[in-house]
């Protein structure tokens, strides 16, 4: 099960009524256009927003400034901030978005590395979150080793029966289990192909 990070504030913002208008989001009143300069400079594509319901548009506009509202007024490395890029990515994941989501989830996971350290819960959860991504795009091989990385160290900092232990675990076990029955299959393949 991937995690997800949540903050009080997000709710208090999906509360009141908002718009995403022409990739300019609104509250109330007009946000500047430095708004939406500021998130093309974050790579967020508001064009994508068409391809996702009204609400989903409301919900990733709201983390979107929200997220690059706390990467200007507490930085980059803020655990904040790392919070809501890690919500954006999260809503990227959501809506199938596995390009978006990877970006910002390595950016999180790097930066809480760096800054958290790598037995810090909140970096498991980003190391969690990019392996689920990884194995979305197909990329099972790398998941796998970035599951192994989060299980164990889970199981060390959290104890092996601890939920969210048991969540990587069990992920892991059965992308092995998966790989594993692929790999069983390619002899039969190879073996009926050369009949």
């Amino acid at each position: 099960m991937r995690s997800q990070h949540r903050n009080p504030l997000e709710s208090h913002f999906s509360n009141h009524k908002q718009l995403c208008h022409e990739g300019i989001c609104l509250k109330d009143t007009y946000i500047t256009s430095a708004v939406g300069e500021s998130l093309a400079a974050a790579n967020f594509d508001v064009r994508e927003c068409q391809r996702v319901s009204e609400e989903d548009r409301l919900v990733t506009c709201n983390l979107a400034l929200l997220y690059l509202s706390r990467k200007r007024v507490l930085g980059t490395e803020h655990p904040d901030t790392l919070s809501s890029m890690a919500n954006l990515a999260s809503t990227f994941w959501n809506q199938g978005r596995w390009k978006e989501a990877e970006e910002l989830e390595v950016q999180v996971m790097e930066t809480s590395l760096r800054v958290l350290g790598a037995e810090h819960p909140d970096t498991l959860t980003s190391m969690n979150n990019l392996s689920f991504t990884r194995k979305e795009q197909g990329r099972t091989a790398e998941a796998i080793e970035l599951m192994e990385t989060c299980a164990q160290l889970r199981t060390k900092i959290l104890g092996a029966e601890h939920p969210y232990t048991l969540s990587s675990s069990t992920a892991l076990m059965e992308w092995e289990k998966e790989r594993l029955k692929v790999v069983d299959a390619l002899p039969d393949c190879v073996e009926s192909d050369g009949s």
